[in-house]
């Protein structure tokens, strides 16, 4: 995907990220566009944009998903570039490849970098070969007919996982495999109706994990560099409801094993712009890759949520390394941490040198658990 300048940059997204989004394309000298929805036209991020443009649908997320609208839209209103910001239409390979068919600039990674890191069971083909860690696994797609044995053979207690999406939908945590077969047909069956897709695969279940996403930024050349950690293992529902950066359950060598089988996942991928790769850890080991994503599960393809954890401790903004990623597909690389903590011998100091240690919460009804 080619570079070119742009002077104005369409939002397509709506809350918090659309205001970051506005705010700093606004401190780059770039006109600012946001698509709403009409429940959203008195928002702070409505109200921000130099310009507005409507959007319509049954539901703002009706709204919000249709990305053949979007781009109209954004393409009818001189929008030379556009931001998807997290979820939404941020991990949809064919809304990228429609932008840049309209002529406009698509802030994000390639469609080729989104479809393979989006699969999860690709992804998690695509890292095992080279040489990256990954939790003993059964694939259905492998062959369908002995997937309840092969998947037994992995030995219990097994975590069944959909290859696509995300956010918990379609994961079973199996301890009697006697109850696997019925619990193979629920997880399908839920991974089918959120996704459309009940392609699954089985995993050995990795006991009290620590899940942990490190925040990465590339560019078409292949250079990647990661900027840390952030801690995300306390959840509900395999929903994140605590995040903290940086992690206080790594130790200073982990800290660098980690981070730098991040940067080394999108390398090889050829991933550009900004994203999360996402490990599950236990025993004192990398057992697996939660390959959703996004580069996610494995790898975010795209801005998360959290990466405003991991953003505050650094000098950059991070919505602005992508922007200018974006317009010269090369990232500046200005985003170096407030000490070199890029450096493995810089990481094991990071406790000792880190200044700020940002948490961010979810409220949530009902009781949590570790990841």
């Amino acid at each position: 995907m080619s570079a070119r300048p742009f002077k104005s940059v369409l939002v397509a997204n709506r809350g918090e990220i659309a205001v970051r989004i506005l705010r700093t394309a606004k401190r780059l000298g770039l006109e600012g566009l946001i698509a709403h929805h009409a429940v959203d036209r008195d928002s702070p991020a409505v109200r921000l944009a130099d310009r507005a443009i409507e959007i319509f649908g049954p539901t703002p997320v009706s709204a919000y998903l249709d990305g053949g609208q979007i781009v109209a839209k954004a393409s009818q209103a001189g929008a030379e570039a556009l931001h998807p910001g997290y979820g939404f239409l941020s991990e949809n390979a064919g809304f990228a490849r429609a932008v840049v068919a309209a002529g406009m600039t698509f802030i994000g990674p390639a469609p080729e970098s989104i479809e393979l890191m989006g699969d999860k069971i690709r992804a998690r083909h695509f890292v095992a070969e080279r040489g990256f860690p990954v939790a003993p696994s059964a694939i259905e797609d492998d062959d369908p007919k002995s997937f309840l044995e092969r998947a037994c053979a992995v030995g219990g207690p097994l975590m069944i996982k959909p290859s696509a999406g995300g956010g918990g939908k379609g994961m079973r945590i199996v301890r009697d495999l006697a109850q696997l077969d019925e619990e193979v047909i629920r997880a399908r069956s839920e991974a089918q109706r959120y996704f459309g897709d009940g392609r699954l695969y089985v995993e050995r279940y990795i006991e009290r994990p620590r899940h942990i996403e490190v925040q990465v930024l590339g560019d078409v050349h292949g250079n990647v560099v990661h900027v840390l950690e952030r801690e995300c293992s306390i959840q509900r529902r395999f929903q994140k409801i605590i995040e903290e950066s940086p992690s206080p359950g790594l130790s200073p060598d982990e800290r660098v094993q980690i981070c730098e089988a991040a940067a080394g996942i999108a390398r090889a991928a050829g991933y550009y712009n900004a994203g999360t790769v996402e490990f599950i850890y236990g025993a004192g080991e990398l057992s697996n890759f939660a390959c959703t994503p996004r580069m996610r599960r494995g790898a975010s393809r795209r801005l998360q949520g959290g990466f405003s954890r991991t953003a505050s401790r650094q000098t950059c903004g991070w919505i602005q390394e992508s922007i200018r990623e974006a317009w010269s597909r090369r990232r500046s690389i200005r985003c170096s941490p407030k000490s070199s903590f890029t450096a493995p011998t810089a990481l094991r100091q990071l406790p000792r040198l880190a200044k700020h240690w940002p948490i961010s919460w979810c409220l949530a009804a009902g009781p949590t658990r570790v990841s």
